[in-house]
């Protein structure tokens, strides 16, 4: 880092959580997303991903977007942390040149994605696990989360800017959160 930008102390980290499905039923969710891929050949699924991130680019969120690419702008770090599938969230990460996204990812036998995840699955506690495994959260003098989902307390536990993406501004959102309203 010191190479490239003549920096000690790192700016910051951005961390950017995808929408996720509500916590009560995610790992129901999850389960049926995982079953539905299950023995889906592994080509058919990547020779499908630039079509699935067209549509995603089309219907993110400019307040998001925009905020990503401040964070870009500040030679921040800019980790994805999710629970969606890492195949697609690699692809549409890389048009923004992020480097480092924990999700999860299938195993792959003889060409066909399984049930075996190829790591723990970056849900909850783990995302915050994982993300320490590779950065020092210390060198960091500002570490901003945002997400759209309780499930990412944790997360949020971590962060000193606590941004939270919601359609509804009457939802409660506990004290300390800056809401950013769809």
């Amino acid at each position: 880092y010191q190479k490239y930008y003549g920096k000690k102390h790192k700016e910051g980290l951005f961390v950017k959580i995808f929408k996720h499905y509500p916590f009560s039923y995610l790992f129901n969710y999850k389960k049926y997303l995982v079953a539905r891929i299950k023995w889906i050949p592994h080509n058919f699924i990547l020779s499908n991903i630039d079509e699935f991130v067209a549509v995603l680019k089309n219907n993110q969120n400019t307040i998001i977007v925009d905020a990503l690419k401040r964070c870009i702008e500040e030679w921040a770090d800019i980790v994805i942390a999710s629970a969606w599938f890492m195949d697609y969230i690699s692809v549409w990460s890389r048009r923004y040149s992020i480097k480092d996204v924990f999700a999860t990812k299938l195993k792959v036998v003889d060409w066909l994605y399984s049930w075996q995840l190829l790591w723990p699955d970056i849900f909850w506690e783990e995302k915050v696990n994982t993300i320490k495994k590779y950065y020092d959260l210390s060198q960091y003098k500002e570490i901003r989360v945002y997400s759209d989902s309780f499930s990412d307390l944790p997360l949020f536990n971590i962060a000193n800017k606590k941004y939270f993406v919601t359609k509804n501004r009457k939802i409660g959102v506990p004290e300390g959160f800056t809401i950013i309203e769809l």
